[in-house]
């Protein structure tokens, strides 16, 4: 059984390269069949796993291991092509690795690739989709740009958690923080300062509106943003997405909420609603900034969300 290995060069700021050398030496002593696969300038991630899963209904399964994080995993959600014939397995890598955090990928690198070896623990996940009706750029002008559809993982957030993944994307911090394996305190470091001049938002979402909204997440997994709970009964095996929204909350009550968070225990806290649908279409007053797994690319005010027509299969899963 051949398993393709995709390996992302600045995963967790180059921890990917380094978790893959140690990987490998651990695939050899296994005997396990395998090719890796490294991006290139013209040759990206998104590109190697579609002509990696572009086969027909008929053919034999196609198994991915991804050597890197939540948004090298995202990139390669976006690129398969026939879903029914690929397989997907993950080292964790990155800086936030939320997706592995929800499913319990964790253990020796030895202990990982035989999960992921198992086939017979390969489980089949939810996926939502993201389909941005208006693209704006980083100065908030209007892009003449069809739809924008994204895939994701774990979960797409409008507003000021899509903002502090764009502040860390230009910041030097957070490469020199994950080099050292402590790119949370990153997240912390510009979450806080962010917090002061960010400007809220109104928000209608289906029949409901929001006012003074922080930010707004639409969940397939119990975690985003490096390890928060926003919705912590999120599961990728209900057929439904969960919702937090965050509105008229003052600087001492997120304070107070983010360490809560972290453990899901903010539900129920005045300023916080929690939902569950198949899909949501949300409206903003004014374009604000939408994260996908971490990955940011446009400003949005009209975007709709649904659980995606296609599952994910993932090897590696704890067996029921």
């Amino acid at each position: 059984m051949l398993f393709h290995v995709i390996v992302n060069p600045s995963g967790g700021s180059g921890h990917a390269i380094r978790v893959w050398r140690s990987v490998e030496r651990v695939a050899r002593e296994r005997g396990m069949e395998y090719s890796v696969h490294f991006p290139t300038d013209t040759y990206l991630i998104r590109d190697i796993v579609h002509d990696l899963t572009n086969v027909p209904d008929s053919a034999d399964m196609v198994y991915l291991v991804i050597i890197g994080g939540d948004g090298t995993l995202n990139v390669v959600l976006n690129g398969i092509v026939n879903f029914s014939r690929t397989a997907v397995g993950l080292i964790p890598a990155g800086s936030g690795n939320d997706f592995a955090h929800s499913r319990g990928l964790a253990g020796s690198y030895g202990d990982m690739l035989a999960r992921i070896s198992d086939v017979s623990r390969m489980q089949a996940l939810d996926v939502g989709c993201a389909v941005l009706h208006t693209c704006f750029d980083d100065l908030g002008h209007h892009l003449d740009i069809p739809e924008k559809s994204v895939l994701f993982n774990n979960a797409v957030g409008l507003g000021f958690d899509a903002q502090v993944c764009v502040t860390i994307q230009h910041s030097k911090l957070h490469e020199r923080l994950a080099k050292v394996g402590l790119a949370k305190l990153a997240y912390v470091g510009t979450a806080l300062p962010l917090l002061r001049r960010f400007q809220n938002f109104s928000l209608q979402m289906g029949d409901a509106r929001y006012e003074d909204v922080l930010f707004a997440a639409i969940m397939v997994e119990p975690y985003e943003g490096g390890g928060f709970q926003f919705c912590p009964s999120a599961s990728p095996y209900d057929g439904v997405l969960d919702s937090c929204v965050a509105h008229g909350v003052s600087l001492a009550d997120v304070a107070s909420l983010l360490p809560k968070a972290l453990k899901g225990e903010h539900v129920g806290a005045e300023g916080v609603e929690i939902e569950q649908s198949p899909s949501y279409h949300l409206r903003t007053d004014h374009p604000v900034w939408i994260q996908a797994d971490g990955e940011v690319e446009y400003r949005t005010d009209d975007v709709s969300v649904r659980v995606y027509e296609q599952k994910l299969n993932v090897l590696g899963l704890e067996k029921d």
